[in-house]
């Protein structure tokens, strides 16, 4: 059985709430397993507007996975989401015919580490800002913390729309630079 390196970008239906996004995602990992694939990383891109509407949506959850497995499993993964009513568009490439199983396990451990240091950075920002909280409350002598951490839920809401914007703006400046590769050919 030859194993190959694949890469899946699919698009759920923006209304879903968090658990089902969780439980759909989890899902298709779960048919990759059971078909022998090894998941390498997953993206979520999260809520970001399409070209045009599908199935009267304008916007669409975007999530990528990258995997390695024997050609039956993009068959089954493929068919999994055609026949689910969340899934609004897929699409499937094949990155690669032949696989290095040691630069794969490396590239799963990089990712694992960069997941880690994210959580870490998250968890340390909610900490300043819980201090800083502690801080207002000790000076007012009052307790404000209901008050100020609905403005710390706000900030945080801020802080994630920038990181989204942040990324919209890498992937459109690569899209830009694709068309001008595109239009000097």
């Amino acid at each position: 059985m030859r194993v190959r390196r694949y890469e899946t970008v699919f698009v759920l239906r923006p209304d879903l709430e968090e658990q089902e996004l969780r439980d759909t995602v989890s899902r298709f990992e779960q048919v990759l397993t059971r078909q022998a694939g090894t998941l390498i990383k997953r993206e979520d891109w999260g809520i970001r507007k399409l070209a045009y509407d599908v199935k009267r949506f304008s916007k669409g959850y975007y999530v990528i996975l990258d995997y390695i497995g024997p050609t039956t499993l993009v068959s089954e993964l493929e068919r999994n989401m055609k026949i689910n009513e969340k899934v609004m568009k897929f699409l499937t490439v094949k990155k690669a015919d032949k696989i290095d199983m040691e630069a794969i396990e490396k590239e799963k451990l990089e990712a694992a580490r960069r997941r880690e240091e994210a959580a870490r950075r998250a968890a340390a920002s909610r900490e300043v800002v819980h201090e800083e909280l502690a801080e207002t409350e000790a000076q007012a002598g009052v307790g404000l913390g209901s008050e100020l951490e609905g403005e710390v839920e706000v900030a945080e809401g801020e802080l994630e729309e920038e990181e989204e914007e942040e990324e919209e703006e890498t992937t459109l400046d690569e899209e830009e630079e694709d068309e001008e590769v595109e239009d000097e050919s």
